[in-house]
């Protein structure tokens, strides 16, 4: 599929900058981010549109965050092109446009976004942009299964066990619900009990050895993660839109519970228990595990929401 054209930029260009490449607003951080995304650099442009969706030195934008979210896409970066299609598909600081949405999706999916992966397998089930096609679903739902996404293996194991979109395997249902069930999903352990009763005992013991035997594929780096230079890219200036540090620790504390970490009360306290989940959540992300509060631990926790 083609790539959706380019938004335009609200922002104004600097002297001897390309007027496509506008020179980033001062407050959003240091010298070599503003001139790098000028300059074109896709990881400096998902930096800036972060810190435009989330408020970072700047007011709140989504509009603005779009069309550098866009441009790094544009150059390539599987992550923003994932980025680009969860805004079109929600429709946030632009029209909702569910065809964009599958196209950044399948752009993502097909550079190894595991996520765009779920994403598209979602829009080609529910026929979101075009007519339901459970066969291309199925395919993505297993290829996102496999690299661990657990509501991908949950839907696999649907799929499975319904014979939608692939053959009514229900030794690969349960193997799918019991790794979806291990990774936390309690609705997916409900369904392979289920599907326990009804097997033979030797299919049973088929469907435990392959749930056992299951180790999820290692995701490409690049195509999930946006790499920071040495030294990371600096803070902004001043965060306009959170204000006080205890804001911005309540909103951070906010969204880690959204990821499923134990933070007790978001109370905007910069304590054991907030830092504990921080670096947890660094660590899974693929983040410098510092357990300290940086523009790049809120864009990565921000991913489910932008």
């Amino acid at each position: 599929a083609s790539a959706p054209p380019a938004a335009a930029a609200p922002e104004t260009a600097a002297a001897g900058t390309p007027a496509s490449l506008p020179m980033p607003p001062e407050n959003i951080g240091p010298e070599k981010l503003r001139a790098a995304a000028a300059q074109g650099d896709p990881a400096a442009q998902f930096e800036v549109a972060a810190r435009f969706a989330e408020g970072l030195g700047v007011g709140q934008d989504l509009g603005i965050a779009a069309s550098w979210y866009e441009r790094a896409a544009e150059g390539g970066l599987a992550p923003a092109q994932y980025r680009l299609g969860s805004i079109y598909e929600k429709g946030l600081g632009v029209p909702k446009d569910l065809a964009k949405a599958q196209a950044w999706y399948q752009r993502a999916a097909a550079a190894g976004n595991v996520k765009a992966m779920h994403n598209l397998a979602v829009l080609y089930a529910e026929g979101a942009a075009s007519e339901p096609d459970l066969g291309k679903a199925a395919g993505l739902f297993r290829r996102a299964a496999d690299h661990g996404v657990r509501d991908s293996q949950f839907n696999i194991g649907i799929l499975y066990a319904r014979g939608l979109g692939v053959p009514q395997d229900m030794i690969e249902a349960y193997k799918w619900f019991a790794v979806a069930g291990r990774a936390g999903d309690a609705e997916a352990e409900k369904r392979r009990d289920v599907i326990a009763k009804a097997l033979s005992s030797s299919d049973r013991a088929k469907a435990e050895a392959a749930a056992d035997a299951f180790v999820p594929l290692e995701a490409d780096r690049a195509a999930n993660v946006v790499a920071e230079p040495p030294g990371g890219w600096g803070p902004p200036k001043q965060d306009v839109s959170l204000g006080t540090s205890s804001n911005l620790v309540a909103r951070v504390q906010t969204l880690l519970a959204r990821h499923g970490f134990e933070i007790g009360t978001a109370d905007g306290v910069d304590g054991p228990k907030t830092r504990r989940a921080i670096a947890l959540f660094q660590k899974e992300a693929g983040l410098p595990v510092t357990g300290e509060i940086d523009t790049g631990l809120i864009a990565a926790l921000s991913e489910g929401a932008v």
